[in-house]
């Protein structure tokens, strides 16, 4: 299993609203295999290095890569894998 976890703590001045609104795969999902990457919609523009996403193997290892990116066609999306 793998649980999806999602601290936005470290949000700027300039980037306080964007909340997201939908995440791929759902948050705090627990998936029985890790998915090839995570997708969230934001209200607004992200800048990916403002927050960070964990993502957490069945034994409790940290797997992403640190690797966020915004979607060059809309950056209200944000992208991570590993």
């Amino acid at each position: 299993m793998v649980l999806i976890y999602f601290p936005f703590l470290r949000a700027t001045q300039v980037l306080a609203h964007a909340t997201p609104i939908t995440y791929e795969p759902e948050a705090s999902a627990i998936l029985e295999r890790a998915p090839e990457r995570v997708r969230i919609h934001f209200s607004e523009r992200i800048e990916p290095k403002a927050g960070s996403i964990i993502v957490f193997g069945p034994d409790g290892s940290r797997i992403d890569r640190d690797n966020a990116a915004m979607d060059p066609q809309d950056p209200h999306f944000g992208e991570f894998g590993w």
